[in-house]
Parts: C-alpha cells; sequence; structure tokens
C-alpha cells in the first residue's frame, strides 16, 4: 500500500515470503527425465532462473538444498561523483 501511495503502478505482494520465492526463482528443482509436455515450460523456468543469478537443482539433490544455498551476491554501481573524506579531518559544528 506504501508503494502504491508514492506512486509506484506495479507492486505484488509475494506469497509464501522472499523463502518460496528463492525455491521457485532461483533454485527451482527439475525432474532428471522430463517429459515431452514439460520441455517448453521448464526451459521459460531454466531462463528466469539465469536471469536472477540461481541455478537450476535436480529433485534428487534433496528438497532443503534450495532452503539452504544462499541468495547471489550483486555488485552495485559504485559512485565516481563522491569524494572520499579526509582522514583526521573533523566535521564543523552546525546549528546553534
Amino acid at each position: 500500500m506504501m508503494l502504491v501511495a508514492r506512486g509506484f503502478k506495479k507492486s505484488y505482494i509475494l506469497f509464501g515470503g522472499l523463502e518460496e520465492w528463492k525455491c521457485a526463482i532461483l533454485f527451482p528443482q527439475f525432474p532428471e527425465n522430463p517429459l515431452a509436455s514439460q520441455v517448453d515450460s521448464l526451459a521459460k523456468i531454466k531462463a528466469v532462473c539465469a536471469y536472477f543469478g540461481g541455478s537450476v537443482q535436480s529433485q534428487s539433490a534433496g528438497s532443503d538444498l534450495a532452503a539452504s544455498m544462499p541468495a547471489p551476491k550483486l555488485k552495485l554501481p559504485t559512485s565516481t561523483s563522491a569524494t572520499p573524506k579526509a582522514a583526521g579531518v573533523k566535521k564543523k559544528k552546525e546549528g546553534c
């Protein structure tokens, strides 16, 4: 509700929270021998998984494997406009 109030038109609730998203999107479990009818949908899921930096798990690896794997690390862009503060220089007092 807060995002919509601030002007974000497409905001969603993650049912099951981040853990379910991690198990369904980042580390989905695929059958070792998929049926012919499953191949197209599994290819789409694999593409989404790769986009977010996850990896597909086989069902024989165990159901708790996805929950125990950490989320991929993302690198934040560095700002070149900020200048580092000089060491030992105290900030001037502001205010009254």
